[in-house]
């Protein structure tokens, strides 16, 4: 159930990306603190493509050719995992690359993940509680082991 808590899926599919051009996946973080996770797997043997992590306003910046500044950037890869903690919450974008290695559309496998362990709130139990799981555990491990014990006594 922590599991859960921890971790939301953004995107976990195939994404096409022209030849000779650049697909966008926007990446919304609520949180500070927010871990992207992030893995690319080219589908075509002869591709690769630049995954790389970048704000709104970056993207809008890569988007009309002017400098920006990446958050996270691969390179030209086949295959690239990475993770990357955001500092603050906003729109993020991930940028996936197929302007240098464009000779024909690339099928990239794209996973995105956020992690954010700051937003789970532990429960504890009551003493009560805590004491009735404890005694019935170790009433049961017994029980398991006499049963034991006198099948192995009775062969």
């Amino acid at each position: 159930m922590l599991l859960f808590a921890l971790l939301a899926i953004l995107l976990d599919s195939t994404v096409t990306v022209p030849k000779s051009h650049w697909t966008a996946i926007k990446t919304d973080v609520p949180f500070a603190g927010t871990t992207v996770d992030c893995s690319i797997q080219v589908e075509n043997d002869d591709s690769k493509v630049d995954a790389i992590l970048v704000t709104r306003r970056d993207a809008e910046r890569f988007h009309g050719g002017r400098s920006f500044h990446p958050l996270y950037q691969t390179g030209f890869q086949t295959s690239a995992r990475f993770r990357y903690t955001v500092d603050q919450p906003g729109e993020y974008v991930l940028l996936l690359d197929n302007r240098l290695e464009g000779r024909h559309d690339t099928k990239v496998a794209v996973k995105v993940d956020l992690w954010n362990p700051a937003q789970v709130h532990p429960v504890t139990l009551s003493p009560q509680k805590r004491e009735v799981i404890i005694v019935s555990s170790i009433l049961f491990f017994l029980g398991v082991v006499a049963f034991s014990a006198r099948k192995i006594t009775e062969t």
